[in-house]
């Protein structure tokens, strides 16, 4: 009986423990090894060296079965997510400029541990997401059943794979030959060497024709997909779509705007990296090119996102658009003045970036275009401008019904008069963003001075109204918490959604304000 009761709280400690703490727990004894392996190995992230990934690999495979007859560990079992990232596939070593370059002479060459990989992986049977960021090509040639091997992983549900090439798509064309049973893949991710065509029934387009109507989630970088997606008037089950897709992530591929309507008919999240294909889109009146009836929140360039709700039938259902790069005046005239919030009326989310901050009439404009915006994400790279962004954008925007914003100012340094070298403190620009905008209730606030190498963190702020004796509000900010503040952030910014579930980690729902996370 205390034996049992040690276990249990055991099992309620250990899922909040450290990973070095998790690994002095497992040396303590073996019945401690066998308590807190699953919690040690449950996600598996490697990004040191080819050494690191070859060690991890044997230990998968010298303990795949315990010579005690009574209890089995295998460790594999427990792996649920496994990463390998780019810097753990190759060797790197720091140069006079201190530059990372891949060693000379490489100790563990993919050669060596690529069969090592398959065989480990054979021994992970609840592994859900599989992560290679590079060297998918070299590792398939040295392990010609890899992709076998990966997809006949019974409770794989996400797979994202870098650098595949011919090789790649051979092998994964090959794999559904011999697949046996029911699919659970449900996100995926591809990026080439180099553009790489994808015809149907063929290589990796035959895999991605067996899976199209399973996955929820896709990635396709520099893919081109004109002769996949294209109909072909021979074959009755040559139009390939991808029914059951909601988060859609694509960048410099080869399509037309009209096939990727007719791809992908259940979108509500599409993310535009890099888009040639929408550069005919960017100017002329508006034209129903297409229909995304689910469409919600797109994420791209300014002139792609434009481009898209100027051709879409169904434009007015998006609540949200995230501008990944500056919002300047040169897009203002490929297009006109606030092209984008117009073309949108009903936004409830923007993000957007400015490194000139614009006049105040500027942004009292803005406000007229976004009668039910309730989330703003607005970020500053700046030289000059600082009280303006602290003192007067709050009133000029005081006309939309705000709930959060998200402030990040940057600059060299972070002032606006050199000589004085005064910066204003997150609390006195959080409290001026609380008295200018009436229904703001949270705001968090970053001011990164790039000169100084350790920056300060997030700060994050609740409003709170009083109503006085004599009938006017008062305004105030209270801290929050950083675990707090964040779900708090992300709860107003995916009100755009309005019930439909995001939050399931795949590939295509990375839209953080870092930029891309593939």
């Amino acid at each position: 009986m205390p034996t049992t009761l040690i276990d249990d709280l055991l099992d309620h400690i250990l899922p909040i423990c450290s990973i070095s703490s998790l690994a002095v727990i497992s040396r303590v004894s073996f019945h401690t090894r066998e308590l807190a392996l699953p919690h040690l190995l449950r996600r598996v992230y490697l990004d040191r060296n080819p050494r690191q990934i070859l060690t991890f690999l044997n230990f998968i495979l010298d303990n795949a079965h315990d010579s005690d007859c009574v209890i089995s560990s295998e460790p594999g079992r427990h792996v649920f997510e496994l990463e390998l990232d780019s810097f753990a596939l190759k060797s790197y070593v720091l140069n006079e400029e201190g530059v990372y370059k891949p060693a000379e002479n490489e100790e563990y060459p993919v050669s060596t541990w690529a069969p090592t990989l398959a065989k480990a992986l054979r021994l992970m049977p609840n592994l859900r997401s599989f992560t290679l960021r590079g060297e998918t090509e070299e590792i398939v040639t040295y392990s010609s059943d890899f992709g076998l091997t990966v997809l006949s992983l019974p409770q794989l549900t996400s797979l994202m794979l870098w650098q595949i090439g011919p090789n790649t798509s051979l092998s994964f064309g090959k794999a559904i030959d011999s697949l046996k049973g029911t699919t659970k893949l449900q996100a995926l991710m591809l990026s080439p060497m180099e553009q790489m065509e994808v015809v149907a029934h063929e290589g990796v387009g035959r895999f991605l024709f067996h899976y199209s109507m399973h996955l929820t989630d896709l990635c396709f970088l520099e893919l081109d997909l004109k002769a996949f997606l294209q109909d072909d008037e021979h074959r009755r089950d040559s139009r390939v779509n991808f029914p059951a897709v909601g988060k859609l992530l694509i960048g410099d591929c080869e399509l037309s705007l009209e096939e990727l309507a007719a791809a992908f008919p259940a979108l509500h999240t599409l993310h535009l990296d890099f888009s040639r294909f929408l550069h005919p889109y960017y100017t002329g009146p508006r034209e129903n090119h297409v229909s995304f009836p689910n469409l919600i929140s797109i994420t791209g360039r300014y002139r792609d996102i434009y481009a898209i709700l100027n051709s879409s039938a169904c434009r007015d259902h998006v609540r949200r658009a995230v501008i990944t790069c500056e919002w300047s005046d040169a897009d203002d005239l490929a297009t006109s003045a606030y092209a984008v919030p117009k073309a949108a009326p009903h936004l409830k989310s923007l993000h957007f970036a400015q490194s000139d901050v614009k006049p105040l009439a500027w942004w009292q404009g803005l406000g007229a275009t976004l009668p039910e915006l309730t989330y703003l994400d607005i970020s500053f790279f700046i030289m000059k401008g600082l009280d303006l962004i602290c003192n007067h954008i709050p009133s000029a925007i005081s006309q939309i019904s705000l709930e959060y914003i998200a402030l990040l100012v940057q600059g060299y340094p972070l002032v606006d008069d050199r000589e004085v070298q005064a910066t204003v403190p997150e609390e006195a620009i959080a409290l001026s963003y609380a008295k200018g905008i009436p229904t703001l209730k949270y705001i968090d606030v970053w001011m990164q001075d790039l000169t100084v190498s350790l920056q300060e963190p997030v700060t994050w702020w609740k409003v709170v109204r009083k109503v006085m004796s004599d009938g006017k509000v008062s305004a105030h900010v209270e801290s929050l918490d950083a675990d707090e503040g964040r779900a708090l952030r992300e709860r107003y910014d995916l009100q755009a959604y309005g019930g439909i579930f995001v939050g399931t980690g795949h590939p295509a729902e990375s839209y953080s304000r870092g930029g891309l996370e593939y």
